[in-house]
C-alpha cells in the first residue's frame, strides 16, 4: 500500500519494539523485508500466555499496521 500525500511512513529495524495500531502485546521486530510490490513486512516475535505457560509466537505483519511501542 502506497503512502498518501503528507502521510508519515514509519520504518522499523531489527530490535524495535512495536505493537499493532489496533492494540495488543508489545512485539520485537526480528526482520524487515520490502517486496517488489512495495509492501514492507515486519517479522515480529512476542510471548503469549497459554495453558502450558508462556509460548513464543511469531508472525509477518504489514508495517502499515504497526506503530512503535511507547515505554
Amino acid at each position: 500500500m502506497a503512502a498518501r500525500l503528507g502521510e508519515v511512513v514509519q520504518t522499523f529495524k531489527t530490535g524495535d519494539t512495536v505493537r499493532l495500531k489496533s492494540g495488543g502485546p508489545d512485539m520485537t521486530v526480528v526482520e524487515v523485508k520490502t517486496y517488489d510490490s512495495g509492501n514492507t513486512l515486519a517479522r515480529v516475535i512476542w510471548f503469549n500466555s497459554g495453558p502450558n505457560g508462556y509460548e513464543l509466537k511469531t508472525e509477518n505483519i504489514l508495517s502499515e499496521a504497526l506503530t512503535k511501542a511507547t515505554k
